[in-house]
């Protein structure tokens, strides 16, 4: 067997068993959408790593554009929207309690992140009926623009 056929060969098989994969978190992205709402939650995961509590408002995870500039565009913009004061968590309800949601899901359905970090894809109904954190808000106050010093 030549050297090109053996990579081909292992590039095949790493292939199929990234495709098989070995269970939720080891998933492809299907779409951009789920490429960005799990970017959303490692955001979440970075910011709680850092023994912060869960950011309250943009102004706090803006300083992530560095790492994640895809994600938190799509915060700003309004494509993404997330439950402010509330985290990624563990326990029995946050594999079913939404933390963050693309904007058309409400009406038409897709990418949803848990809270327990793990995206998931949404009907409109599941949305819906789906938990919500409670007290948590998905209002976006963006930082004011400072004004220039002369």
């Amino acid at each position: 067997m030549t050297g090109s056929m053996l990579r081909a060969g292992l590039a095949a098989i790493l292939t199929a068993t990234l495709a098989i994969g070995c269970g939720p978190s080891s998933d492809v992205p299907r779409s951009l959408e789920q490429l960005s709402i799990g970017q959303v939650g490692q955001i979440f995961h970075s910011f709680q790593k850092a023994k912060k509590p869960a950011p309250k408002e943009f102004a706090e995870i803006q300083p992530m554009m560095a790492r994640f500039p895809a994600a938190v565009e799509s915060i700003r913009s309004g494509d993404v929207l997330v439950f402010w004061g509330a985290g990624i968590e563990e326990g029995p309800d946050a594999s079913s309690t939404v933390l963050a949601y693309q904007k058309d899901v409400p009406e038409k359905g897709g990418e949803v992140l848990m809270q327990d970090g793990t995206p998931r894809r949404m009907t409109p109904e599941e949305f819906r009926d789906a938990k919500k954190p409670a007290g948590a808000s998905t209002e976006l106050k963006l930082p004011a623009r400072g004004k220039k010093k002369k």
